[in-house]
């Protein structure tokens, strides 16, 4: 019967399961005692070379409300990304990981650490965004387009209202 789907029908039936497994590790690092500290963004500890923690901080929090609302709002906009592609979820995930730490490194030096899934789940709403414009302005849907628009002006404001604050 999948068959017979057409593939847009298909990605929509798909399950997010990178999305959701990311999450649940997340979800798991932050109940094992240590690990966050361990495997958080840490300055110090990536000087002695412990890269890893480039990409790892963004899995761990610092508390059970941060791992709430940065897994909810990463698993729905991971699900958004992979059901039109993992490869671009996939790809978004591990380029805004390296892309925020490094923008950390370089833009932020009096930040000693970092954790949170909350970075890669404003690159994910971009993500989203631009899609969704784009399907606006190639099927001429200037209403769509507008809101599109209006939604990603609000980000940016949230965004320079938290850059600030």
């Amino acid at each position: 019967m999948i068959g017979s789907l057409s593939l847009a029908e298909r990605a929509a039936r798909r399950l997010p399961v990178a999305s959701l497994l990311l999450v649940v590790l997340a979800v798991a690092l932050h109940a094992l005692p240590g690990a966050s500290g361990c495997l958080q963004y840490d300055r110090t500890a990536i000087s002695r070379r412990e890269v890893w923690r480039v990409l790892t901080g963004h899995l761990v929090h610092w508390s059970g409300d941060q791992i709430v609302w940065d897994g909810v709002a990463f698993a729905f906009l991971g699900w958004l990304c992979e059901r039109e592609s993992l490869a671009s979820f996939l790809r978004c995930f591990v380029l805004s990981a390296l892309l925020i730490s490094l923008a950390l490194w370089f833009a932020a030096p009096g930040m000693a650490t970092y954790r949170g899934l909350s970075g890669i789940d404003s690159a994910l709403f971009a993500l989203v965004a631009v899609r969704l414009g784009r399907d606006a302005f190639f099927y001429r849907q200037p209403i769509k387009l507008a809101l599109v628009g209006l939604v990603a002006a609000g980000f940016v404001l949230k965004l320079g209202y938290e850059f600030r604050s």
